[in-house]
């Protein structure tokens, strides 16, 4: 049998052109997908990389002037604070996407003269040594984190911290 015996018949040509329409349609859904769909929705995502929290701690972890405590601790979008007084408040920012910050600022909106703001960081899970408390312009500690006229308060690192999905990162602002 040499290769011009071979015929294809209508039919078969008919199914042949159906699964190379459907392998094109499958290829352009995919193109779509990975080109459009999922930078949107990566780029979205980055204009919102974390969600802020307040900490009511555990009464066994340590006291809570802004809150009643119990036997555990919550996580809460709003707190309410007494005027003209400083307070240290417990707070996390959980990741909902992976990235790498060199810097984070954390500030409230509001009247620059009457909002509360932070004035130092605080990590209390070190118990001794560099990072525990970080006061911006603090000469011995040789801290890059600072203050802005907004009342922002910004840390920034030495290298770049890579944030995976679902990972936390905990701030106490006294």
């Amino acid at each position: 049998m040499s290769p011009s015996d071979i015929a294809i018949t209508p039919s078969a040509a008919g199914i042949i052109a159906l699964a190379g329409l459907f392998v094109s349609f499958v290829s352009l859904l995919v193109a779509v997908h990975t080109q459009i769909l999922v930078r949107r929705r990566r780029y979205k995502a980055l204009l919102s990389p974390t969600e802020g929290f307040f900490i009511i701690p555990a009464k066994q972890h340590h006291d809570c002037e802004y809150a009643t405590q119990d036997s555990e601790s919550h996580k809460v979008k709003d707190i309410t604070l007494p005027p003209h007084s400083e307070v240290g408040v417990d707070m996390i920012l959980e990741c909902k996407v992976a990235f790498a910050q060199n810097e984070i600022a954390v500030g409230f909106l509001g009247n620059d003269a009457a909002k509360h703001y932070a004035k130092e960081y605080c990590n209390r899970f070190i118990e001794v040594g560099d990072g525990q408390r970080v006061v911006p312009g603090d000469k011995k500690d040789r801290n890059s984190h600072y203050i802005d006229k907004h009342k922002f308060y910004h840390g920034r690192g030495a290298q770049a911290q890579t944030r995976s999905l679902g990972s936390v990162m905990p701030l106490v602002l006294p």
